[in-house]
């Protein structure tokens, strides 16, 4: 009950040190913590041991339940005693490390990015609906959003403008906000070194536009990304509200360096992938390899989704839509998630289990009953079922292995998912 009270369980974490009540009670809740790593990681190893991939991989509702809600510092404190406790039983249970790594990985972010996902795409659509009327139906959460003050920007969304511009994939304001939205997204999820998050020494890492590490020439593009990305974080950690927001230090520029150039390739996959859709459209419906099922498809890219009962918005990488079903109760719409995802250095355990994390990811993310929230599209404000979701990797990262891509069609087929493959140009 503590843990699923948000509030109580922070006052209880502040007052330790000087409460012996509060500090024997948090202590209990440590400890419990504790069994439950070792409990799940019993769990883990056995489903893996039996060649369960479906409980082999994170399983998202244990670890909220467990969590709960909170992402202030007692309940980062506690998911990091899960972790450790989970990490540490299940590579004495023998489970493979990168099943252990992304597990423990997903404990320490999940609250963290579900509340920074939360508020980047809130924001997003604010800032994308700006200066235009709302229809009639628009609902509260476009409608009533504030925008996120000065540093509120979201400093993972430094250079998100730049992405769009160099690509050619800024057409309208509702393209920026979608990038700006996913680039906080993986840089609340990437794994990267930090640097400290101690305010006093953090001020002595501060980089100068003047002053790029060797190698890197000034004024380069991506180290003013880096500079201002570092300058909105270190306001965001000055905040009186950073510890109980969660806000994680910045990352060191190696890292960024990285993120940004695998976030890069990505973009420009999702392009390649959404040309393909094009050109699928101007074919006769029986020539069609993805959209077969069609008559009169229309291919939109960024497109926001609502889910009911979440505040969280997200972006399919593309939505299909038959034209020639939108006058029906239950219009044909077809969801597609573009990865790319390098194999090449997965064992065969990591591999399958991957493609499943994937297609459950693409149905939780895109599937399921969504309300359209773009403006314009001819499905604006409607609720509807997504018929088909997709996942689309990229061919070109995938083991030239005889059968290997049936078997992963087949693991992502029982999920629900329909799996294809694209070569990058």
């Amino acid at each position: 009950m503590l843990v699923q009270r948000p509030e109580h369980l922070e006052r209880v974490y502040a007052d330790r040190e000087d409460n012996p009540e509060a500090k024997r009670l948090f202590g209990w809740l440590e400890s419990q913590f504790k069994g439950t790593g070792v409990g799940f990681a019993d769990m883990t190893a056995l489903a893996c041991a039996l060649d369960l991939p479906i409980r082999c991989a994170p399983d998202w509702e244990f670890i909220d339940s467990v969590l709960g809600h909170s992402d202030g510092p007692g309940a980062r404190h506690l998911r990091q005693v899960l972790a450790d406790s989970f990490s540490e039983q299940a590579r004495q249970r023998g489970v493979e490390n990168t099943v252990v790594l992304s597990i423990a990985q997903a404990v320490l972010t999940r609250g963290m990015l579900k509340s920074a996902v939360g508020k980047a795409t809130v924001a997003a659509e604010a800032r994308a609906a700006a200066g235009s009327m709302p229809r009639g139906g628009l609902r509260d959460a476009t409608a009533k959003a504030r925008p996120l003050p000065a540093v509120g920007e979201e400093a993972a969304a430094a250079g998100a403008e730049r992405l769009v511009t160099v690509t050619g994939r800024l057409r309208a304001p509702r393209d920026l906000s979608a990038i700006q939205a996913r680039l906080v997204e993986a840089e609340a999820l990437e794994t990267g070194a930090r640097q400290t998050a101690v305010l006093k020494d953090l001020a002595k890492l501060r980089p100068l536009p003047e002053r790029p590490p060797a190698g890197v020439i000034a004024g380069e593009a991506l180290w003013r990304d880096y500079v201002t990305y570092w300058e909105r974080r270190f306001s965001e950690l000055s905040g009186p509200d950073a510890r109980t927001a969660g806000i994680r230090p910045p990352l060191a520029w190696e890292s960024y360096r990285r993120f940004r150039t695998r976030f890069a390739r990505a973009m420009k996959f999702q392009s390649d992938v959404s040309a393909m859709l094009q050109g699928e459209v101007e074919k006769p419906q029986g020539k069609r390899q993805l959209l077969h099922e069609m008559a009169r498809p229309q291919i939109d890219e960024n497109v926001g989704l609502a889910h009911e009962g979440s505040d969280t918005r997200t972006y399919v990488d593309q939505l299909a839509v038959d034209e020639a079903t939108l006058e029906n109760g239950a219009p044909r719409v077809e969801a597609f998630s573009t990865k790319q995802r390098d194999f090449t250095a997965m064992s065969d355990h990591d591999l399958r289990m991957q493609v499943e994390v994937d297609a459950r990811e693409a149905l939780r993310k895109y599937g399921g009953t969504v309300e359209i929230r773009r403006q314009g599209h001819p499905l604006f404000e409607r609720r509807v079922t997504v018929t088909q979701v997709h996942v689309v990797y990229d061919e070109s990262l995938v083991p030239q292995v005889p059968t290997l891509r049936e078997e992963m069609k087949a693991i992502a087929g029982k999920q629900g998912v329909t799996l294809h493959f694209h070569h990058a140009r």
